[in-house]
């Protein structure tokens, strides 16, 4: 009788890796994909606009009111 919990036991161990390792490569999966959107969001941006001919234009606040 006890042979057969050590055979159901080493089964079970043996099926809970299996599946560990299937989510772990699900996982993998999922993060590469991410992040190669992420680099294509990245690169998406447009590059930062140059400076104005005027450098004084957009620095001053009229907070008068």
């Amino acid at each position: 009788m006890e042979i057969n919990s050590i055979a159901t036991l080493a089964s079970n161990q043996a099926q809970a890796s299996f599946a560990t390792q299937a989510e772990v490569l699900l996982l993998k999966k999922a993060m590469e994909i991410q992040q190669s959107s992420a680099l294509a969001l990245l690169e998406a941006i447009p590059p930062a606009p140059t400076a104005d001919a005027n450098p004084a234009v957009g620095r001053n606040v009229n907070v008068y009111a």
